[in-house]
């Protein structure tokens, strides 16, 4: 890992609600649904930032409104020191040069009528990168880049693996050469032993092309071997922040040791105690009060349901939002 001490992507205080009507019609109300609430983090050059939780925490999300796909509630989202929510759709147009995206479906990803090679020099046209002649090479070199033969440019997707319609995905995000890349569930769809595959391939990537990376996940072995830093979301807020090594040598939030604790093991004779949660994850569109997770963490007290913890390091860059986090 070669990271610089400089942030690449800052965010600050970010929320995204959706509303939605409810209710019979001639009397529908708005709610809001907090999928995103009051978040802040950055990650370095370099560096790869995981963010894991349940699905509807608001990963995905996150991972959108950075690149401007959702539009925020409020908040702050600044890239190489600008602010990407003051940029018009023609500044963001250019900005995306930079900053690209791995989608979790690769069978979804790729338009089916279109051949490999137009998928790939699509971005570089939308970019004005490159002459006709300069494309084509550089549609071969990216697909030498992911491991596929430059002879599969003049196929369709449907004639390719999940694994290998992935690996185009990844060449396709890497067509503008990009500084950040953002991807969402990129193995989930994806064998095990293919995980293992892609995940290699882009770690080789991030070193040879000096990549930085947010990798949006709710598996948490595949964040361990893969993240420098580790973000665990909890109903729309991050609850946990720290060193991937450290997390799972001293996970401090109860959601986080829940999430450890259901890890599946190598050895399945070895005695492993296995914390299970109780209870639905609240309704987005009324939080409860207190800390969001008190509903139904193991080990709550009364102030956990009256006051919403604050986001504090721990020392050694860990940051928690416990009340009895230690």
């Amino acid at each position: 890992m070669n990271v610089d001490s400089d942030p690449i992507l800052t965010v600050h205080h970010l929320k995204k609600y959706f509303t939605i009507k409810t209710g019979q019609i001639g009397r529908r109300v708005s709610t809001n649904i907090h999928s995103v609430e009051d978040i802040s983090f950055n990650i370095h050059r370099g560096e790869t930032l995981g963010i894991v939780g349940e699905s509807g925490c608001g990963k995905s999300t996150t991972a959108r409104m950075i690149i401007r796909l959702l539009e925020p509630t409020s908040g702050e989202i600044n890239f190489e020191g600008e602010n990407l929510l003051e940029k018009s759709r023609h500044e963001m147009r250019k900005i995306r040069k930079d900053i690209q995206m791995v989608f979790q479906d690769p069978f979804e990803s790729l338009d089916p009528r279109m051949k490999i090679s137009a998928i790939l020099e699509e971005p570089m046209k939308n970019f004005n990168l490159y002459n006709r002649k300069q494309r084509k090479q550089r549609v071969a070199d990216l697909l030498k880049e992911v491991g596929l033969s430059s002879a599969y440019a003049d196929r369709y997707p449907n004639e390719f693996s999940g694994g290998q319609r992935q690996r185009i995905g990844i060449a396709r995000a890497l067509a503008s050469h990009p500084k950040l890349l953002i991807a969402d569930e990129p193995v989930s769809a994806l064998d095990v032993s293919v995980q293992s595959q892609v995940l290699n391939l882009m770690k080789g990537l991030q070193k040879k092309l000096d990549l930085t990376y947010l990798f949006i996940s709710h598996d948490l072995s595949v964040v361990k071997h893969f993240c420098d830093r580790i973000a665990v979301m909890y109903l729309g807020r991050i609850v946990e922040l720290s060193e991937a090594e450290q997390l799972f040598k001293h996970p401090r939030h109860p959601y986080t040791q829940s999430l450890i604790s259901a890890i599946p093991i190598p050895r399945p004779n070895t005695d492993k105690k296995r914390i299970i949660l109780q209870g639905e994850v609240p309704d987005p569109s009324n939080p409860p009060e207190g800390c969001p997770f008190h509903t139904r963490c193991p080990v709550a007290m009364e102030i956990c349901s009256k006051s919403l913890p604050e986001f504090i390091n721990k020392g050694n860059e860990h940051f928690v939002a416990c009340h009895i986090a230690t």
